[in-house]
């Protein structure tokens, strides 16, 4: 990504970086809590043809590591799932390094196919936010 690693951070650890970016269409973020190192929120997600999925992850920002934690519980598919996204300097501005560890249900062919989702989603989102970047470092290199 063409910007500095502390840039990045400060975007992402936003609860509606997502919205922003254009990711997640159709949700709805609500901050429950925020202070300077730790956010909770709730996020609704409109599925087509289904009843809405609500997840409320809890977020510990370390901007002196530029790296966020992201605690997601209650997942139908997967008894936790944390996530950890670090941003460190590259030659071409920041690189994202994003960890994704989870528990899944028992039952594997629920787990096969939530993997399978959470594999194309994090594919998506990751291709978001390198679209979201090249643009403003796009943009900015017009003006």
């Amino acid at each position: 990504m063409h910007c500095t690693p502390e840039q990045v951070f400060r975007e992402f650890a936003d609860p509606l970086f997502t919205q922003r970016i254009g990711f997640g269409a159709g949700s709805e973020v609500e901050v429950l809590y925020q202070d300077a190192r730790f956010v909770s929120f709730r996020t609704t997600v409109a599925r087509p043809g289904g009843a809405a999925v609500i997840l409320e992850p809890e977020r510990i920002q370390a901007p002196e590591s530029l790296t966020v934690v992201t605690l997601r519980r209650g997942l139908a598919a997967f008894r936790y799932n944390i996530i950890v996204d670090c941003f460190t300097p590259h030659e071409s501005g920041t690189r994202l390094t994003h960890v994704d560890e989870f528990e899944s249900v028992t039952d594997a062919a629920v787990s096969d196919a939530a993997l399978h989702r959470s594999r194309e989603t994090t594919r998506l989102f990751m291709d978001t936010i390198r679209t979201y970047y090249d643009r403003a470092s796009t943009a900015e290199s017009k003006s």
